[in-house]
């Protein structure tokens, strides 16, 4: 009876193994866009299923948007634009082909601020047609969950509707019609302006304003003649977090992690959220002291987990650290440099951070919102 149960035991756990597998499998095939049997539009809805049970019935709103492209000129269409569009959302976004016209779009925002990536996104349109000589003819069509679908299928649907409407209207770059926010929330007094500066998960300074942030620090640091280094931060493998506990899990250890550095660093010192799951600190020291303050940092994450009710939920950072004397590199230059560094120590392992020395090069990041903090 025994051996019967171990090996029926021993079935469950194999199936689930393979079952995992297969969906990574099918995950990697869906960010890079189908291929192995998987259309590009298998490959959407894959990407949506994702998205749509990270968070469970608990998520937030998020906006899935369908563009049409037909490029004048011969040039191609799709295939141009990809690049483009990709560029200029976080990399917590899926963008993807659907076929030689089409590209899909999931973006964790809702529709009162969709209007800001569209904008962005006809602003690198029109920069390509001048510069390459392209002229675009291009439309789109938005739903937003829960309001207007909650599985992959409705949304898409409804989507594609709303980009049959856009074809009824003149042709121009990114023609279509923004979807009606919800219904506004009762007006509340204007927040202080610190609680304005401060991003509302994390608690430390919101990612749109470190860069004036940064500039002046920096500035002042150099009026003083004072070494500053800079360490960019990531939280490791935080959507296997989401995936395996739930968003509400990633959302607690963005939290503890905002409030571990905040106690972490002086009152001198700069800190600031990022796009996505990526931290920057700014210190009043040479890079020697900031390795030393870097491994304080890692050994207060080993000995701390975010808390979701009962559950402890542990985590892991990576930091790469640069730095920048009185009179020396540029701000740009020294957070690419962090950046490069923030790779290698992410080829270490978790709990890791690594100097950054000019032997590495310069890593490019990918992500416009860090590239574009200075």
């Amino acid at each position: 009876m025994q051996t019967a149960m171990a090996a029926a035991a021993a079935f469950v756990l194999l199936a689930l193994a393979f079952s995992y597998v297969k969906y990574e499998r099918l995950m990697r095939l869906a960010r890079s866009g189908g291929g192995g049997g998987l259309t590009p539009g298998d490959a959407f809805l894959l990407a949506l299923a994702r998205r749509l049970a990270i968070g469970g019935p608990g998520r937030g709103s998020f906006m899935v948007c369908i563009l049409r492209f037909a490029a004048r000129s011969g040039a191609p269409a799709a295939s141009a634009a990809l690049p483009l569009l990709k560029a200029a959302v976080r990399r917590t976004d899926d963008v993807m082909a659907l076929d030689d016209d089409r590209i899909g779009a999931v973006l964790d925002l809702d529709s009162r601020h969709l209007h800001l990536v569209i904008e962005r996104w006809r602003g690198r349109l029109e920069a390509a047609a001048g510069a390459d000589g392209i002229a675009w003819v291009s439309a789109f069509g938005a739903a937003e969950y829960p309001a207007e679908g909650d599985t992959g299928p409705s949304l898409v649907g409804a989507a594609e509707t709303a980009l049959a409407a856009a074809g009824d209207r003149a042709p121009g770059v990114l023609a279509g019609v923004l979807p009606e926010p919800g219904p506004a929330a009762a007006e509340e007094p204007a927040p202080p302006a610190e609680v304005a500066l401060l991003d509302p998960l994390t608690g430390i300074l919101r990612a749109e304003k470190m860069g004036g942030a940064a500039r002046k620090f920096i500035a002042r640091c150099r009026r003083d003649v004072l070494a500053v280094s800079v360490l960019h931060i990531d939280i490791d493998r935080l959507e296997d977090v989401n995936r395996r506990v739930g968003r509400e899990a990633g959302d607690a250890v963005m939290r503890t992690f905002g409030e571990l550095l905040s106690a972490h660093v002086r009152e001198a010192d700069l800190i600031g959220r990022l796009a996505g799951d990526d931290f920057l600190a700014m210190l009043q020291c040479a890079p020697p002291d900031a390795e030393v303050a870097a491994r304080r940092l890692v050994d207060r994450v080993r000995d701390t987990a975010a808390a979701v009710g009962d559950v402890r939920v542990p985590f892991a950072v990576c930091i790469g650290i640069a730095g920048i004397g009185g009179t020396g590199s540029t701000p740009g230059h020294v957070i690419d440099a962090a950046g490069t560094a923030l790779q290698q120590a992410r080829r270490k392992g978790p709990n890791s951070w690594v100097v950054y020395d000019r032997s590495m090069g310069l890593y490019e990041p990918p992500d416009v919102e860090t590239r574009d903090v200075l």
